[in-house]
C-alpha cells in the first residue's frame, strides 16, 4: 500500500463503506473542508482503500477522521499498522475519533488504533440523528 497526500477527488471517486454511507448526504459540503487538513489517501494499486486526517480544535487536541472505502475490510491489518504509524508522528496530546454507536466493526477498529470510550453513547450526534460512541487516546 502506498500512502500520498489527500486530495478531495479522492474521497469523491472511493467507494465508501455501507456504514458510512449515510454521511454522503453531507459529505459534499466536508470535501473542501477536508482539504485544508492534514491528510493522507491510502492506495492498494489503482484502489482508494481509505482517506485519513485530523481537525484541530487547537494545539493538542484533535479529531482523527477516516473515510474507508469497501474494499478496505480485506486490507484493514495493513490499514491499521500504516494509520498506527501516522499517528505515532501526529504530535498532540490528544486525539479524539468517533464512532456510529451501532457500528461494531467501527468500536473494533478504534480500539485496535489505541483508543479509549470517553463518552459511550452521544444521542443524536450525527447529521441523520444517529447516535455515536466518542473515543480519545492521550499521549
Amino acid at each position: 500500500m502506498r500512502v500520498e497526500p489527500y486530495e478531495p477527488e479522492h474521497l469523491a471517486t472511493m467507494r465508501i463503506q455501507n456504514a458510512q454511507r449515510n454521511v454522503l448526504p453531507t459529505l459534499h459540503d466536508q470535501v473542501g473542508m477536508l482539504e485544508s487538513l492534514p491528510a493522507v489517501t491510502i492506495f492498494d494499486g489503482d484502489i482508494t482503500v481509505a482517506c485519513v486526517g485530523a481537525f484541530e480544535f487547537w494545539p493538542g487536541r484533535a479529531m482523527v477522521w477516516s473515510y474507508l472505502s469497501e474494499d478496505a475490510r480485506s486490507r484493514l491489518l495493513g490499514l491499521t499498522r500504516i494509520i498506527r504509524r501516522l499517528m505515532e508522528h501526529y504530535d498532540r496530546r490528544r486525539l479524539e475519533c468517533e464512532v456510529a454507536f451501532d457500528f461494531a466493526e467501527g468500536h473494533r477498529w478504534a480500539r485496535l488504533l489505541g483508543f479509549e470510550v470517553d463518552a459511550p453513547r452521544m444521542r443524536s450526534y450525527f447529521p441523520d440523528g444517529g447516535d455515536c460512541t466518542l473515543y480519545s487516546k492521550v499521549n
